[in-house]
């Protein structure tokens, strides 16, 4: 009989597989050749000069790039090099960017409002997809969104004195100037002209925007159903408070849906709106004014 002997097992050898990346990736031809930090460098100058290819190529990721070059970062104050950790961005503060252009257009809805002598009646009133859409985010996302204006916006801010203005009787109180400026997607007022008008707001509706020129402030609140009289046609708007504005009040694409706006031009030079009352479809022509030319009235008080 032959003897037994235990034979130890050999050690088992295991094998890793090195992960690879990829072996191709999603590219357009046009962006081959093209470095989104050069074309950055040339976005930073006053004066830039970029070719069609160069713009196409760099469109889907400039965004991207632009917001961590504009995100604000914690910084080290001294010398003390334990707060160096601190410099990378965090991420919990981040702004969130949205277009408004995005959200949809304003249409005009039927609701419930008090006439002037506090009686419940039925009128039309725009709603407005920034305040829709604001009102289902939880309030650390709402802080930290920030609506960017659309180009034609853009525009207009910057050419804010060519704009025209009218006359508005504003919550029954007084009467203000009011800027038309279709390119703006929301109707504005100034903190002093809303105080001026007693219209009370929602501050817990105050919205992050970022003006023509990059800047990012903070609205004070949301003014809602606030009536405009022009003429014998009343129409209730949502009003974005702003702190400091260049102007009293400003009229949007809200204004222009809800009263089916037009602009005429006379042959004498002059030019008219017309409006349409929602509720009883009457017709109302107003003459347009330069800015800080509008006929003064006397103050109503109710």
């Amino acid at each position: 009989m032959k003897p037994v002997v235990d034979v130890p097992p050999l050690p088992a050898k295991y094998f890793r597989e090195e992960k690879k990346g990829p072996s191709y990736k999603q590219q357009a031809r046009i962006e081959e050749g093209i470095s989104i930090e050069e074309m950055l460098d040339k976005f930073g100058e006053t004066e830039i000069k970029l070719s069609q290819k160069e713009l196409l190529a760099m469109a889907p990721k400039l965004r991207e790039a632009l917001k961590d070059l504009l995100s604000k970062r914690r910084v080290p104050t001294g010398e003390n090099n334990a707060f160096k950790a601190s410099i990378e961005e965090d991420t919990k503060n981040e702004w969130l960017y949205t277009n408004v252009e995005d959200l949809g257009k304003a249409k005009k809805v039927q609701t419930v409002a008090r006439d002037k002598g506090g009686e419940l009646v039925e009128v039309w009133e725009v709603e407005e997809p920034l305040t829709q859409y604001l009102t289902t985010l939880p309030p650390d996302k709402r802080d930290r969104l920030v609506f960017t204006v659309e180009t034609a916006e853009i525009k207009s801010a910057g050419n804010m004195g060519q704009l025209r203005v009218i006359p508005a009787v504003i919550n029954g109180v007084r009467e203000e100037e009011a800027l038309l400026d279709s390119g703006s997607q929301i109707v504005t007022m100034s903190r002093e002209a809303a105080s001026d008008c007693k219209i009370p707001w929602d501050p817990s509706l105050a919205i992050n925007m970022q003006s023509a020129n990059g800047s990012i402030t903070r609205t004070c609140g949301l003014a809602k159903n606030v009536p405009f009289i022009f003429g014998n046609i009343t129409v209730y708007l949502q009003v974005h408070v702003i702190e400091e504005a260049p102007y009293r009040v400003l009229l949007g694409r809200p204004f222009d849906v809800i009263t089916e706006s037009k602009v005429v031009n006379s042959s004498s030079g002059q030019q008219f709106i017309t409006i349409t009352d929602p509720n009883t479809k009457e017709w109302a022509s107003l003459a347009t004014y330069d800015k800080g030319e509008l006929p003064k009235t006397m103050e109503t008080n109710f």
